[in-house]
């Protein structure tokens, strides 16, 4: 099993306990890919939409961006592990997160939630 995990600061606190904690039970013999945030993805989006109306590949973050969304794609468990600042996510999370949601995650459009038509979640037949 691929795990691939995002941890959304460097900090070394209680929610990294936690998550070690986590990975020390399920990681056993699986294949672990760790990215921590901002040191793996350390700029923020610019909103210039490129990645929309073009492609992911014109995006001006994309060699941080696309290793991260290419190793979510090809997880079998993902895992967010981040504080909570003012009932949120770290910054630099929301970033990430913002920046890979026209590859996939459903983004809104004409007041409607769909899919994105350029970028689509492989289906598990599509992985094997």
């Amino acid at each position: 099993m691929n795990i691939t995990v995002i941890n959304g600061t460097e900090q070394r606190g209680c929610t990294f306990a936690m998550k070690e904690e986590f990975l020390t039970a399920m990681a056993t013999g699986h294949s672990v890919t760790e990215y921590f945030l901002p040191r793996d993805c350390p700029a923020f989006c610019t909103g210039c939409k490129a990645c929309f109306f073009k492609d992911i590949s014109v995006c001006p973050h994309r060699t941080h961006t696309v290793p991260i969304w290419e190793s979510i794609l090809a997880a079998d468990l993902l895992v967010f592990t981040s504080p909570t600042y003012v009932f949120h996510v770290t910054a630099q999370m929301k970033a990430l997160l913002t920046t890979t949601a026209p590859s996939g995650w459903r983004t809104r459009r004409r007041g409607r939630c769909s899919a994105s038509r350029r970028w689509s979640l492989p289906t598990p037949s599509d992985r094997a």
